[in-house]
C-alpha cells in the first residue's frame, strides 16, 4: 500500500514526480493544493460510510490516567506482548518511570508488582527488551541504512518480538528519512506493530524545529493509520492538562517561560510534585534530563499503549462521580455513581480498608443500578471506586472517594459531661487525619 508522505505540515500529499524543486513546488500549490485539501477533509467522512474504522493509536498527555487500567488489560498485555525498545538518554525516562511504577502501585494497594518488567525473563511480567542506541546507528548520522540493518538483524534473531519501538533523533532536521525507514520495516514483518515516536522538546516552542518535525510525524501517523508514542506531547502537560508548555517554550526539562520575558524560570514539575502528596500522586524516580514527575507520565502513557496493542479496545466509558457518604453513626456509607457505559451489563465495586490492599471482587450490581449501601461497618477509612463490565471487556476506573466511620463518644471511659466534650474534641483530630492519609487506629 502507498504511503502518503509529508512535504509541509499543513497537509498530505503524495511525492510529486521529481522536476525543478522550485517549479514543482509552485504548480503544486497552484494547482493541487486546493483539491488535496478537500480530500483530508473528506477522508474521515468517506472512511466512516464505508465502514472502515481508524486505526491509528496515540499515545499522548490525554492517556496519562494509570487508573484508568482495568486488571485484566495490564495483565492480557504481559501475556501477549514482547516488545523491543531502542532509545537515546532521553528515552530511558520512559524506562525508568515504568521501573519505578511497581513499588508505586504496590503502595497504592494494587496486585503485587502487577506493573513488572520482565526484559525476557520469560515470567509474569511484561517482556520490554531496553536497547541503547549507539554512535554509530544514531538516526542523526548520514548512513541512516545502519540502523535500519541493524534493527533488521534484531528482528531477525528475535523472532519472537512483537512490538518494536525507536524514538526520532533530537538531531533529525527532517522526520521523513525516519518515516521511510519505519515503514520498509513494517512492510517486511507484517506480525509485528511498530510504534513512531516523536522527540523531546527542545524549548523552541510552536515555531520551533522540534515541533515542526514532530507535527509532521503526528500528521502522518494519522493519515496513514500507524501507532504513535507523543513523547513531545505527554511532557508538554502537567497532569491538570490546562496549559500547554511547549508552546510556553518548555523543554524537556519542563523548564518553560511563565511571563512572557523571553526566560524560563518556572518549571511545571517541580511545582506540582512540591503541591502534590509524594507515594500519592506521584513517584520519585530517575528521569534523564527532566524531572520525576515527567518519566512517571511517561510510564502511564506506555501502559496505556501495551494495553490497547494487547486488544484492549476502552469498549467501555470509566463511570464518573462516584461519591462516599457516611449516614450519621450507624457504621453505613452510602455510594451514588454515574454510569458512562450504555453498553455495560454490571458495575463491579471495589473496597479498601484502612489503606490497604484493594478487594477487586468486593460486591457488583447490575448496570441500571447507581447507588449502593455499604453496611454494619466498624471503625475505618473506606476507600472504593467502581467499573464497569462490558462483554467487550472492562472499562477504567472511576475516581477514589475515602469516608471514615469514627468511633462515637460512648466508647469512652470519661464520663463527665465535660470531659467527654473534650475527649471528642480531641479525638476528631487525629480521625481526619486518619482519614485524609488512609491510616488505621
Amino acid at each position: 500500500m502507498a504511503l502518503n508522505m509529508l512535504n509541509n505540515t499543513d497537509i498530505f500529499i503524495p511525492k510529486p514526480e521529481k522536476r525543478n524543486p522550485m517549479q514543482s513546488k509552485i504548480d503544486f500549490r497552484s494547482n493541487y493544493a486546493h483539491f488535496f485539501r478537500r480530500i483530508a477533509i473528506a477522508l474521515p467522512l468517506w472512511t466512516s460510510l464505508l465502514g472502515v474504522a481508524k486505526a491509528d493509536i496515540v499515545a499522548d498527555h490525554t492517556h496519562t490516567k494509570i487508573n484508568n487500567l482495568p486488571i485484566s488489560a495490564v495483565d492480557q498485555a504481559k501475556s501477549r506482548l514482547h516488545i523491543a525498545f531502542w532509545h537515546t538518554g532521553y528515552g530511558s525516562q520512559l524506562i525508568s518511570g515504568m521501573e519505578g511504577i511497581v513499588g508505586f502501585m504496590n503502595h497504592l494497594g494494587h496486585p503485587r508488582d502487577l506493573y513488572a518488567l520482565s526484559k525476557g525473563r520469560g515470567d509474569s511480567a511484561l517482556d520490554l527488551r531496553e536497547l541503547v542506541i549507539s554512535k554509530t546507528s544514531d538516526l542523526a548520522k548520514a548512513n541512516r541504512e545502519i540502523w535500519s540493518t541493524s534493527a533488521r538483524n534484531f528482528l531477525k534473531t528475535h523472532p519472537e518480538i512483537n512490538v518494536w519501538c525507536i524514538q526520532l533523533d533530537s538531531k533529525e532536521s527532517d522526520p521523513q528519512p525516519y518515516l521511510k525507514l519505519m515503514s520498509q520495516l513494517e512492510s517486511e514483518h507484517p506480525s509485528v506493530k511498530f510504534v513512531y515516536m516523536t522527540t523531546h522538546l527542545d524549548g523552541g516552542g510552536e515555531g520551533g524545529i522540534a515541533n515542526r518535525r514532530n507535527v509532521r510525524m503526528r500528521n502522518f501517523v494519522r493519515l496513514n493509520n500507524k501507532i504513535l508514542y507523543d513523547f513531545a506531547d505527554i511532557e508538554s502537560y502537567d497532569p491538570d492538562g490546562q496549559v500547554n508548555y511547549m508552546s510556553l517554550f518548555g523543554n524537556a526539562n519542563c523548564d518553560f517561560d511563565s511571563d512572557g520575558n523571553g526566560s524560563r524560570e518556572s518549571n511545571w514539575a517541580v511545582s506540582w510534585q512540591k503541591n502534590h502528596v509524594e507515594n500519592q500522586e506521584w513517584y520519585k524516580c530517575d528521569s534523564v534530563h527532566s524531572q520525576a514527575l515527567n518519566a512517571n507520565r511517561k510510564a502511564y502513557a506506555a501502559w496505556w499503549l501495551w494495553a490497547r496493542l494487547a486488544g484492549w479496545s476502552e469498549c467501555a466509558a470509566a463511570p464518573s462521580n462516584l461519591s462516599a457518604d457516611v449516614v450519621d453513626d450507624k457504621g453505613l456509607i452510602t455510594l451514588n455513581w454515574q454510569n458512562n457505559s450504555p453498553n455495560a451489563d454490571e458495575i463491579i465495586i471495589q473496597r479498601r480498608v484502612n489503606g490497604g490492599a484493594w478487594n477487586y471482587n468486593y460486591t457488583s450490581v447490575t448496570a441500571g443500578i447507581n447507588t449502593l449501601q455499604d453496611v454494619n461497618l466498624p471503625a475505618g477509612t473506606y476507600s472504593y471506586r467502581v467499573l464497569a463490565r462490558a462483554e467487550c471487556g472492562d472499562s477504567g476506573y472511576s475516581n477514589e472517594p475515602t469516608a471514615c466511620i469514627i468511633p462515637g463518644p460512648l466508647n469512652a471511659t470519661k464520663t463527665a459531661p465535660q470531659k467527654v466534650m473534650d475527649f471528642v474534641d480531641s479525638f476528631l483530630i487525629p480521625m481526619t487525619s486518619a482519614c485524609a492519609g488512609g491510616l488505621s487506629w
